[in-house]
């Protein structure tokens, strides 16, 4: 039997990752595209065909569950602050004065949707839900979405 694989978030360039407690039970994939409808033209019984102006990035969302309730001295604020510091510039964008993501990698076992894709944390909401005698909260979920960053250096339209 093979041992399961834990759902992982990691910067690009190494600066933190994020090894899940529990693997997300779902996420769900948008993507969009541009078209564009010319004018009307009058002499036309029929409006003119859309034209295709290019893609959105994909998005995907999904919820995360930090437990560290069984621990004596459980705190999930490490793992949720690694989230909310990934919606900062990252530090090598800061140095270059051109504030950018943190570009992530999204693991998860052969899931080739995430495979191979660069995404930035565009948006965490983060619950607390358990805590402990002092305050210290034990468990959260985070709604979080990441967006694909695209390739410059991808497939081109040879035109």
């Amino acid at each position: 039997m093979s041992k399961m694989i834990r759902a992982k978030l990691q910067a690009a360039d190494g600066a933190g990752s994020l090894e899940f407690t529990f693997n997300p039970t779902e996420y769900s994939v948008t993507k969009s595209a541009k078209w564009q409808t010319p004018p009307r033209n009058m002499k036309e019984k029929a409006g003119a065909k859309p034209e295709y102006l290019g893609s959105d990035p994909q998005t995907i969302s999904m919820q995360i569950f930090f437990d560290d309730w069984e621990t004596a001295i459980g705190d999930v604020t490490k793992q949720v602050d690694q989230l909310f510091a990934w919606c900062a510039p990252s530090r090598m964008s800061v140095s270059s004065k051109k504030h950018q993501p943190s570009a992530l990698l999204f693991f998860w076992g052969s899931n080739s949707q995430l495979a191979d894709r660069k995404f930035y944390l565009e948006r965490v909401n983060v619950k607390y839900t358990m805590f402990g005698r002092t305050g210290n909260p034990l468990r959260a979920t985070a709604d979080i979405s990441l967006k694909e960053i695209s390739d410059p250096d991808g497939p081109q339209n040879p035109t």
